[in-house]
């Protein structure tokens, strides 16, 4: 919560919103395929 606390502002774009989804802890910890977090970084 203190992410999207600290980064979250009512006039973000809409790419931005998506980057601080995305930069959540929940994340973090999904399983990936090999090298699939390069491809998808």
């Amino acid at each position: 919560m203190a992410h999207f606390y600290n980064h979250l502002q009512s006039n973000l774009t809409f790419d931005n919103l998506l980057r601080i989804l995305a930069d959540s802890e929940e994340y973090a910890t999904l399983p990936v395929r090999h090298n699939e977090d390069v491809l998808n970084g």
